[in-house]
């Protein structure tokens, strides 16, 4: 599927910083969930040895 000219015309260039910003949001939003679940994983592990004698 190629892009025609009417379709190029409405594509709008991000500047660097804001693609840089956005990078950098979604990369916080990665690291907060995997320390999230990282922290649920440890918590589970606990409760479980508690659990068993």
């Amino acid at each position: 599927m190629s892009l025609s000219d009417e379709d190029t015309t409405n594509v709008v260039a991000i500047p660097p910083t804001e693609d840089l910003m956005r990078d950098h949001g979604v990369l916080k939003r990665i690291l907060l969930i995997y320390r999230k679940v990282v922290k649920q994983l440890i918590g589970e592990k606990q409760q479980e040895s508690r659990i068993q004698p």
